[in-house]
């Protein structure tokens, strides 16, 4: 009869999955796909997690298909895509890698012009949060099912700056998260502000030369106009490419910039600032420094991880 030091160790598969998800979770999918070579049912496990999240955007890439052509394959993993950042391609190298994402949630496309010719292929999916440059489309292309179940807006470039032209973006049923990146009137906001009761955050974000000639013509006219409405947030964010580093760590820890404006907008509700006047917000934020004591005790037990610390290096991403 062996004795028990040479019997083989036995976990319950139960707490077995929840040691290996936990270290996924803590070390990140880059550095967790050698749990994949483990067991198969180990492989079949943390699969869902591990490919999560594409970067096909900026270096290193995730998942890398040109580097490890044989062991990935965009036929075999996409199905567990939840979120897709892609750089600009063909037409057909865009179609070809949605068609295999079934389960898409979140797709981003910064750099491609404009995405109508994308619409058949986007209308396949039920897409909740879209980010791209939308110039290219018209008054009706808002009105497809495309759009029908988006929550979280984010719109690079726009075919005009007027309430005319973005008032079609009130009619999204299921709006309540948009991004304005390019350059609008005032009234504009406070539009969207009045007209949608279910938008809960709207984030003005345009790129850095353009807030500061923006910022010269509107603002003596904006003084004190939206004091009174906590969901409207002004963010500086991080340069490209680090705003891609944001896109994707916020998958991973679920505080993106989406998150970070709202909970601002919860902070600034609750009149946890020490300046609650504050409208213009840096992504790279020290809490600790900006709330009063029970706002510090409110953040604290919200127990996010921010991916951005006070210090943030970006020399290690680049494009593709």
């Amino acid at each position: 009869m062996s004795s028990d030091m040479d019997r083989i160790p036995y976990l319950p598969p139960e707490l077995e999955r929840v040691i290996f998800e936990l270290a996924v979770l803590e070390h990140g999918p880059k550095c967790s796909t050698k749990y994949l070579f483990v067991a198969r049912r180990v492989n079949i496990w943390l699969k869902p997690l591990i490919f999560r999240v594409f970067n096909q955007m900026t270096r290193p890439i995730f998942p890398d298909f040109e580097k490890y052509p044989n062991s990935l394959k965009v036929e075999e993993v996409g199905k567990f895509a939840q979120r897709l950042i892609l750089h600009r391609g063909s037409m057909q190298e865009l179609q070809k890698t949605l068609s295999h994402c079934p389960n898409l949630q979140d797709f981003a496309i910064w750099l491609q012009p404009g995405i109508k010719s994308l619409l058949p292929t986007l209308e396949k999916l039920s897409l909740k949060r879209l980010s791209a440059d939308f110039a290219d489309l018209t008054h009706d292309d808002y009105l497809s099912s495309t759009f029908s179940n988006i929550t979280h807006l984010d719109v690079i470039r726009f075919h005009g700056r007027t309430w005319k032209e973005w008032e079609v973006l009130s009619k999204l049923p299921r709006l309540s998260h948009l991004l304005i990146g390019s350059l609008v009137d005032l009234d504009v906001f406070s539009n969207f502000l009045r007209g949608g009761p279910q938008l809960r955050v709207l984030i003005f974000m345009p790129e850095p030369d353009d807030m500061a000639i923006w910022m010269q013509e509107h603002e003596k006219n904006m003084h004190g106009m939206f004091d009174d409405d906590v969901r409207l947030v002004f963010l500086n964010s991080p340069r490209f490419p680090g705003l891609v580093e944001d896109w994707v760590k916020g998958g991973e820890s679920g505080l993106d910039n989406w998150t970070f404006c709202e909970l601002i907008s919860i902070a600034r509700k609750r009149k946890f600032f020490l300046d609650n006047s504050r409208q213009w917000f840096q992504r790279i934020f020290d809490w600790d420094n900006n709330l009063t004591d029970e706002g510090k005790k409110w953040y604290s037990e919200l127990n996010w991880r921010d991916p951005w610390s006070s210090e943030v290096v970006l020399s290690t991403i680049s494009m593709p």
